[in-house]
C-alpha cells in the first residue's frame, strides 16, 4: 500500500511507501479518521503540513491531516505521528450566516447544494 500526500491545491507533493503504522478508518455516516507513524525524515517533516490531504492508492477516501506529534525513542529513534479525519470533516467546519428553510417545492439535496455553495 502507498500513501500520498496532496497539498491544498490537490497536487501530490510526497509518496509515502514506508511506514511504521497506519490505522485507516473511514466510516459511512460519521467522519473517519487515521493516524500515521513513521520515521522522522526532514523531507516528511516538510511534505506533512495540517490541511494538506493523504490518498491511499487502495481506497478511494481521503483524508485531512489536521495534527502532527513527534516522539523520540532511545532504542528505535524519532517518528512522527501524523492524525486527521476524513474529507466529510471539512463540512463541520463550515458556519452559516444565514437560516435555510425547506419548502415544499425544495429537495433536500436542492437545500444541500445551496448551503455547501454559500459558504464557498
Amino acid at each position: 500500500m502507498t500513501l500520498y500526500v496532496l497539498d491544498d491545491g490537490y497536487n501530490p507533493i510526497y509518496v509515502v511507501d514506508s511506514f511504521t503504522s497506519l490505522i485507516w478508518t473511514t466510516c459511512y455516516y460519521d467522519c473517519g479518521d487515521f493516524e500515521l507513524y513513521l520515521r522522522l525524515t526532514e523531507d516528511a517533516l516538510n511534505a506533512f503540513q495540517p490541511d494538506y490531504f493523504i490518498i491511499r492508492d487502495d481506497d478511494s477516501s481521503a483524508m485531512v491531516i489536521e495534527s502532527l506529534d513527534t516522539v523520540t525513542d532511545a532504542e528505535s529513534g524519532d517518528y512522527l505521528i501524523v492524525r486527521g479525519r476524513c474529507l466529510k470533516s471539512i463540512l463541520l467546519r463550515r458556519i452559516f450566516n444565514r437560516q435555510f428553510c425547506l419548502t415544499n417545492n425544495t429537495t433536500i439535496n436542492d437545500l444541500a447544494e445551496a448551503m455547501i455553495h454559500e459558504c464557498t
